[in-house]
């Protein structure tokens, strides 16, 4: 499932066909087709081979065990490659720290 190229995620909810899709990618991965959504004529996002790229290096590193990734364009996490030192520790600790989400220590 993927959101339409100049679709936005929050209206999803008021127009699901119109916004997201299903898609199924061909033996190769080479092309894909749409088997619901985008019912006015649009396409999938224009980020599709780069979220392609990820699904297959997650699927490689875990021999298939995790077949879902979640991907948002989150306005805090944007803020926060503003104002923090792009170092792996600080960033993870910042996210732990601000969402209830993540994982807190003593968990």
């Amino acid at each position: 499932m993927v959101t339409g190229s100049g679709k936005y995620f929050r209206n999803v909810i008021l127009d699901p066909e119109d916004s997201i899709c299903i898609i199924e990618l061909d033996e190769k991965g080479e092309n894909y087709r749409i088997c619901w959504g985008l019912v006015n004529g649009g396409r999938p996002t224009s980020e599709l081979p780069s979220h392609l790229m990820n699904h297959e290096v997650k699927k490689l590193a875990t021999n298939g065990a995790h077949r879902v990734i979640y991907y948002a364009h989150t306005t805090n996490v944007i803020a926060l490659t503003f104002v923090l030192p792009l170092k792996d520790e600080v960033f993870t600790r910042e996210l732990w720290e601000m969402a209830t989400e993540f994982p807190r220590s003593g968990s």
